[in-house]
């Protein structure tokens, strides 16, 4: 982890606080009403710094930019393909991820032999969300 600054301090402090899923540029236009020196580049900055440290979730869906979460606690995605919205499938994670199973399952199969480990396991589904 990066010495401690007061911008990176907002960022996660901004990001922690929203349940939305933010793209950079939601929390650049967050964050510059309250530090308005903020540029986007330090935003895209910190943001590759916590998401490296793993204090925070970077989510690529293909869909629309790059959006990240505050929670790093596994748990299950839903992005909507029309509008790229990622909502948290709260729940959904731990009543269908058996974790053990799949390390287990990738390791005795023939694609496992060309994995030296498993730092993750997400879950994304994909499709139309109600506001569209």
């Amino acid at each position: 982890m990066k010495k401690y600054s007061r911008q990176r301090e907002a960022l996660l402090t901004e990001l922690r606080s929203r349940k939305d899923h933010p793209t950079a540029e939601d929390l650049y236009l967050s964050l510059r009403a309250v530090l308005p020196n903020y540029s986007l580049g330090t935003v895209y900055r910190n943001l590759a710094d916590l998401s490296a440290d793993g204090v925070i979730m970077k989510i690529t869906s293909g869909y629309g930019p790059e959006r990240y979460d505050g929670n790093v606690k596994p748990h299950g995605h839903f992005t909507c393909t029309k509008c790229g919205r990622v909502i948290d499938l709260d729940g959904f994670y731990e009543s269908h991820v058996d974790t053990n199973t799949i390390m287990k399952d990738v390791a005795k199969s023939e694609s496992g032999k060309q994995i030296a480990g498993i730092s993750e396991i997400r879950i994304m589904l994909y499709g139309q969300c109600t506001n569209c």
